[in-house]
């Protein structure tokens, strides 16, 4: 029996809003947004490639990185300490099916 390959051209984006990030205590986030009207949509596949290259170990690029990419997760801050964990989960997500996702990565950051 034979098979037909179907090719389906996929797009995924990213939806985000415009938010001014800040370093408020030593190695501590906090955001602004000026209004959740003016969405924006990034290549969430360029994000991510972003997002995995961002050096938690300077304060700078993580800042960069926040204000390029606006509301990235809906705390009310975020410490380079969560940046850097939530770098090494979505890593492990990447290797693991998602079937597999449980036995790997935590809880924590699967239920967000």
């Amino acid at each position: 029996m034979a098979h037909k390959i179907l090719s389906v051209p996929v797009s995924i984006e990213f939806k985000t809003f415009p938010c001014r990030w800040q370093v408020n205590k030593p190695e501590a986030f906090t955001y602004k947004c000026a209004s959740q009207e003016n969405a924006v949509y990034l290549d969430a596949y360029e994000v991510r490639e972003e997002f995995l290259r961002v050096s938690t170990t300077d304060t700078d690029e993580v800042l960069a990185f926040l204000n390029k990419t606006g509301l990235f997760v809906n705390l009310p801050r975020v410490k380079i300490t969560n940046f850097h964990e939530w770098q090494a989960e979505v890593r492990l997500m990447m290797m693991h099916q998602p079937t597999k996702w449980k036995a790997h990565v935590s809880e924590v950051f699967l239920n967000r």
